[in-house]
């Protein structure tokens, strides 16, 4: 009973943490929508892809340069956003708030299942969840900055949806190294989110395989063969 206390405690108060901050930001990002008060916000060059996808799905032009070359912005996530939005009516504003709330889903999962295997104690998942979202003082207001103040500004970009997948991927690499997943299935896993993440947000996606490398070189009693198949992977 003791053992089951020890679990269930600090994954209710780490479930009730990321509920309330989810219900907070469902709110601002499909009522209040903060960023949207800011003109020099990143969050326009997004939301400006998607109205040029939801215009043309199939042969989308450059939303920000007159011309015929493509966007960076155009991200896979975004575009499984608009194949969800367009049938439903939705507009930019509508599906980046959707997307938003896709990438604090990813992020909280990440935390959970790393936190979880990398510490390996119960409250490590509500602890990392408040230092990451409440430990930066008074933040700038950017990419890649987590402090709630910040995060609410940036949730829907692709650079917060990247570093969702890259918590995902360090779990990943954790439990491939620890025999915790089919051998295969696990580095194919592992491909597929490096190569999402780059695809999505390259300054990110260094992040996502540079500390995935990190993990494979650092964790104790791995085989050599394990460490050098994750770095190539």
């Amino acid at each position: 009973m003791s053992n089951m206390r020890d679990i269930t405690v600090p994954r209710n108060v780490f479930l009730v943490l990321a509920t309330l901050v989810g219900v907070w930001l469902i709110w601002d990002s499909v009522v209040y929508r903060l960023v949207t008060y800011s003109m020099w916000a990143d969050y326009w060059e997004h939301s400006g892809a998607l109205t040029e996808w939801l215009r043309n799905t199939l042969n989308p032009g450059n939303p920000h340069v007159s011309d015929d070359s493509s966007s960076a912005r155009y991200i896979p996530l975004y575009y499984l956003l608009v194949l969800i939005g367009s049938p439903l009516g939705l507009d930019a504003l509508d599906l980046m708030a959707l997307s938003a709330v896709i990438n604090y889903l990813l992020v909280v999962v990440g935390i959970w299942l790393f936190c979880s295997v990398y510490f390996r104690n119960p409250w490590a998942p509500a602890v990392a969840f408040v230092v990451l979202f409440c430990g930066w003082g008074v933040p700038w207001i950017w990419s890649n900055l987590y402090e709630l103040r910040s995060f609410f500004m940036t949730a829907s970009y692709p650079s917060t949806f990247v570093f969702g997948l890259s918590l995902i991927s360090f779990w990943l690499t954790l439990s491939f190294m620890r025999g915790m997943t089919g051998f295969f299935s696990g580095l194919a896993l592992l491909l597929l989110l490096s190569a999402l993440g780059f695809i999505s947000h390259a300054l990110t996606g260094v992040f996502l395989v540079g500390a995935t490398c990190l993990l494979a070189v650092t964790e104790q009693d791995a085989p050599p063969s394990l460490r050098v198949m994750v770095i190539i992977a």
